[in-house]
């Protein structure tokens, strides 16, 4: 026999590493082309020898495939590619989660698109076991306190105060346990600063001291913090600007208000160059209700600082959260106005004060002479001068606050459901704090608007979800609404004997317009609107109304609520801008020619391409020559 026929092992051998030779060519191939694939973004992370080793790097591939997309991301942020820019983020995070600055970036983003429990969550899932640095756990509790949530800033706290031994956590070792007593006083805790002693001890001495006095401010102890501050100041008197600030508010509190205004003209007697101690003394005596000499402080202080707009606005913004400052604020504004200065900042402050003090109509009446700001041209507005150079986004910033006061001072004014449901959408697109939230609520209880604050409060479930102030209100609110239609059904049954027909009600209200008698009128209309039950008829013939009511407020002299009543009848509609310009045409032609105008480009404003009303316009205001 023959030896046995070795070419067939011969191939088979080359046939594999022929194979072999051509797998490892594809895979090659392959890390190349995946990494000009990523190579593609300026941001790649990603090097050859991690496509190669990929199966062995895999961790390694995820991380850097994450940080190459939070780099795109960042950069798609900065050009304003907000869908891009969220999408990557999310990505990078998903394959990165330890990068704390794209945390930031992304919660950001998530709480100016009023996303916040979203933003809680994107910051919380950054907190490990390693102390994440001031400014990160500075973000996660800024946005905690705005929920009021104390309990979790609490938990924050006690979690990572242990671990500041380190050396590079030194700069925080004080900062962290203050801000852990600031809390205790903010959450309605103040007792436990009083009875801090170990983590206090930490505090600097002028901290510890200020927070003290706070806490027993908080309290309700005026009269221990006031010791606690005269030892204070024959401790340390180097501390006793620190002392005199915090000595005219417990004064305040205790109702001691000459020793409250000596404190307070020591305070600015030690600094008479200094804005700051004159605006607190501003403050502190309007909010003692000694508004006269509020007055003369606040002429004190326009006489010396009134030359920069920025001293001016240091002022406003305190006095815009409290009550009976609007006379101070509009001073103010006409202060501006002499030196030059744009207005708009000052007049929307204006506007907040006025609104908490319910002067709705009046605060209408100042927004009606703000001027709009045309985002078309540059960010620059229309009809306005703009000495300051303020920037578009500063503009468009006062604008998106206009336009909210608008809203808020529409739903007081006018009980209508078009007015109260514009409020709540536009509240549902603002980023609120619980502050703004609470001020919102209570102004619209003060204005009979308790249908409006309960729909408010439902909306604040999605930004603050569980917020037990919230809760608390809308138990309150629920529960009145329910008596209420309780007592509605009570009257309906006697009601219904006594139904008002259309063509009485409607015969009445004639009579009245014919007489001219708008104060008759306007009792009539408002007596209907508020009937309960409704009249079933009353849905079908509101646009008649509100034709019949812009009549009656031109004619009475209410041109602002004139205009409230063609907002909420003009839809576009081809119908009703006719009647509402055959309305303008009527005013016209009894010599109401600047309510005609209004009523004109508020019918373009809901119909831009209503040829009548352009010809209308264009005929009234003839072109210079």
């Amino acid at each position: 026999m023959g030896e046995p026929d070795s070419r067939l092992a011969i191939s088979v051998r080359g046939l594999l590493v022929w194979l072999a030779g051509l797998a490892l060519a594809g895979y090659l191939a392959a890390a190349t082309a995946l990494l000009f694939w990523l190579d593609r973004s300026p941001h790649n992370r990603v090097a050859f020898a991690d496509t190669v080793a990929l199966p062995f790097r895999w961790r390694r591939f995820q991380a850097l495939r994450g940080q190459s997309l939070i780099a795109e991301g960042r950069a798609d942020m900065r050009a304003g590619h907000w869908a891009d820019a969220l999408f990557k983020l999310r990505s990078g995070l998903a394959r990165e989660p330890g990068d704390l600055r794209a945390r930031l970036i992304l919660a950001q983003f998530y709480i100016a698109s009023n996303q916040r429990p979203l933003a809680r969550r994107t910051l919380g899932e950054g907190l490990t076991a390693d102390f994440p640095g001031q400014e990160y756990l500075g973000a996660v509790v800024e946005l905690a306190a705005q929920a009021e949530d104390y309990a979790f800033i609490d938990t924050v706290y006690a979690r990572y105060l242990p671990k500041l031994e380190a050396p590079r956590e030194a700069r925080v070792k004080h900062w962290l346990p203050q801000q852990q007593l600031q809390n205790f006083i903010d959450g309605g805790q103040a007792e436990r600063v009083l009875a801090a002693k170990e983590t206090i001890g930490v505090v600097p001495a002028s901290t510890r001291a200020e927070l003290r006095v706070l806490a027993l401010l908080a309290l309700g102890r005026p009269d221990d913090a006031v010791r606690e501050l005269h030892a204070w100041r024959a401790r340390v008197p180097a501390e006793t600007d620190q002392v005199l600030r915090l000595l005219a508010r417990a004064e305040r509190e205790a109702k001691r208000y000459e020793a409250m205004e000596n404190a307070l003209d020591e305070h600015v007697a030690r600094a008479p160059g200094v804005a700051a101690p004159y605006v607190y003394r501003v403050v502190q005596l309007a909010l003692a209700g000694r508004m006269g000499k509020a007055e003369a402080a606040l002429a004190d202080y326009l006489r010396r600082f009134d030359a920069r707009l920025e001293n001016l606005r240091l002022l406003a913004e305190p006095l815009a959260t409290f009550k009976g400052t609007s006379p101070m604020l509009a001073r103010m504004v006409t202060a501006a106005r002499e030196q030059g200065f744009e207005t708009r900042g000052l007049q929307l402050l204006r506007v907040q004060a006025l609104l908490g003090e319910g002067a709705a109509r009046e605060a209408g009446r100042v927004l009606a002479e703000i001027p709009a700001v045309d985002a078309n041209v540059s960010g620059k507005p229309a009809q306005l001068t703009n000495p300051l150079g303020n920037s578009p986004r500063q503009l468009a910033a006062e604008q998106a606050l206009r336009d909210w006061l608008q809203l808020v001072a529409d739903a007081l004014l006018a009980p209508t459901p078009a007015a109260q449901t514009a409020l709540v959408d536009g509240l549902r697109n603002r980023p609120m704090t619980m502050a703004t939230l609470r001020t919102l609520v209570t102004m619209l209880r003060a204005g009979d608007r308790a249908e409006t604050a309960l729909a408010v409060l439902r909306v604040s479930e999605g930004p603050y979800p569980g917020n037990p102030w919230a809760q608390a209100q809308m138990a309150e609110l629920t529960e009145n609404a329910r008596r209420a239609a309780m007592v509605k059904d009570d009257v309906a049954v006697k009601a219904s004997e006594t139904t008002l027909g259309q063509k009485p009600f409607f015969a009445q209200l004639d009579e009245s317009m014919r007489a001219k008698d708008w104060a008759a009128a306007q009792q009539q209309v408002r007596e209907l609107r508020n009937r309960q039950p409704a009249p079933a008829w009353l849905a079908a013939r509101d646009a008649e109304l509100l034709l019949v009511q812009m009549r009656y407020e031109r004619g009475a002299g209410e041109r602002l609520a004139m205009l409230i009543a063609a907002k909420l009848y003009l839809d576009g509609d081809g119908r009703r801008s006719q009647a509402a310009l055959a309305l303008a045409q009527e005013f016209y032609a009894d010599g109401a020619k600047e309510e005609a105008l209004l009523l004109v480009k508020e019918i373009l404003r809901k119909a831009p391409n209503f040829p009548p009303a352009e010809r209308q316009l264009a005929a009234w205001t003839p072109q210079k020559k």
